[in-house]
């Protein structure tokens, strides 16, 4: 198969985002150069696609090697040049694979030496599939690195689309975007087949398995299921320029495809700003220049009301982040919690002879359930009160039951002579100092 056969399987009968213009590159594959050699067009394109070894190209390549030029101020420049593939880490400036973006991108996210990236773009689009993806990833990474658009001369269709994922768009005096839809072609071959004699019968498997050949012209309830597709593809579309441009669906919609120039597309909300190259580069390179200078999104720039509307969403989650302290739950828990150590130490086996001791310890002190045991168990058991004697009144019963003061040699009230009990409580607060 030459070359020109493997891109007609490629392109016909597959939905497509191309402008206008770039839909006459189907009328040049289906042409009758498709039996000859590739023209010196593609020829051209080959030998420069392939002076360079695509090894070099995919992520994870030497790392004294970048796949992209740099300025000074550490932008990687990204081109997106020609038609845009699918499942093609090549990129030159006849074609572009969604993959050779998405490998540069990514490659440029992690090099220290990057501070922004810059998506260069001159294309009139390309195949469907693998486009949204590419959108998506470069959108993702927004407010990590600044990533800006510059399209130098057309940025339409699928090229559109690959530059809504970047923080702001802008284009040059001349430079054309939009063509915001999606196209399928399909090549009736029947009688071009008929006319040089060759009748093909298709041999087949389920019922849907021959549905869009080219060797018969196509039934309406085929191309009705290939509209349903085109359908589908086109509201992905609308709904990622809206989402990436923070613009409504219904503007996006009312542009029926059509392509614009810069200061309509501008007006339009599908770009930021008219710019020269030199221009561009000028105004990234001062703005990372400037101390803890970040990219700006095209969601939080279009208006001060919205940006204020993202700093207040942003607060909000972070306030949403914090962990929220229950006061009153606390205070329960506490209060508890101390209730259950009292009336552990009260009603545990050492204080049944000690109550005293045991109220004490419980009650005046914020010794452990553990604790309180041991000093219970090494305390003399209290001496049961005396019965009240008969002809006494109650003070002196009272005092009966109270004993003599423990005076000491000195006269004093005994601190120097501590029971058993004062001392271990005295070596159980020397402890905890400690």
């Amino acid at each position: 198969m030459n070359h020109n056969m493997e891109l007609l399987s490629r392109y016909l009968d597959q939905p497509l985002l191309l402008s206008e213009e770039g839909s006459r590159f189907l009328s040049f594959l289906g042409s009758s150069k498709l039996n000859r050699e590739p023209t010196d067009f593609l020829k051209q394109a080959m030998i420069e696609q392939g002076v360079a070894d695509v090894s070099l190209l995919r992520f994870g390549m030497d790392s004294e090697y970048k796949p992209y030029p740099m300025t000074e101020a550490g932008i990687a420049v990204l081109t997106v040049n020609g038609t845009l593939e699918a499942n093609s880490n090549w990129y030159g400036n006849y074609w572009t694979g969604y993959e050779a973006i998405e490998s540069r991108f990514a490659y440029a996210m992690h090099d220290p030496d990057v501070r922004g990236i810059a998506l260069t773009i001159n294309s009139h689009g390309g195949e469907a599939a693998g486009c949204f993806e590419c959108a998506d990833l470069i959108a993702s990474h927004r407010g990590e690195k600044p990533i800006r658009a510059l399209v130098k001369h057309s940025a339409y269709s699928a090229a559109y689309a690959v530059a809504t994922g970047a923080d702001m768009i802008a284009g040059t005096p001349s430079a054309g975007l939009g063509s915001i839809g999606v196209i399928v072609a399909h090549a009736d071959q029947s009688k071009m087949m008929e006319r040089i004699g060759i009748d093909v019968t298709l041999i087949h498997a389920g019922s849907h398995k021959a549905d869009g050949n080219p060797f018969e012209p196509l039934p309406e309830a085929v191309r009705e299921r290939i509209q349903t597709r085109v359908d589908a593809l086109y509201a992905t579309f609308v709904k990622t320029v809206a989402q990436n441009r923070n613009i409504k669906e219904s503007v996006v919609k009312g542009t029926d495809a059509g392509t614009f120039q810069i200061q309509e597309a501008i007006e339009l909300g599908l770009a930021d700003k008219e710019q020269t190259v030199g221009d561009f580069f000028q105004e990234f390179e001062d703005d990372l220049r400037k101390p803890n200078s970040r990219g700006m999104s095209a969601m939080a720039s279009n208006t001060p009301d919205q940006a204020a509307a993202q700093v207040a969403a942003q607060a909000a989650a972070q306030a949403a982040a914090q962990p929220t302290i229950d006061v009153a739950k606390l205070q329960a828990d506490s209060a508890l919690a101390e209730r259950t150590r009292i009336e552990s130490i009260m009603n545990c086996e050492e204080a049944k002879d000690r109550t005293k001791l045991a109220s004490h310890v419980a009650l005046k002190t914020n010794m452990s359930l553990e604790d309180a045991k041991t000093v219970l168990a090494a305390a003399a058991g209290e001496a049961p009160a005396p019965a009240p004697r008969a002809g006494k009144n109650p003070l002196e019963n009272a005092m009966d039951q109270e004993g003599d003061a423990d005076l000491g040699a000195g006269g004093d009230t005994g601190a120097a002579e501590q029971s058993a009990a004062q001392k271990l409580f005295a070596g159980l607060n020397q402890k905890r100092a400690k």
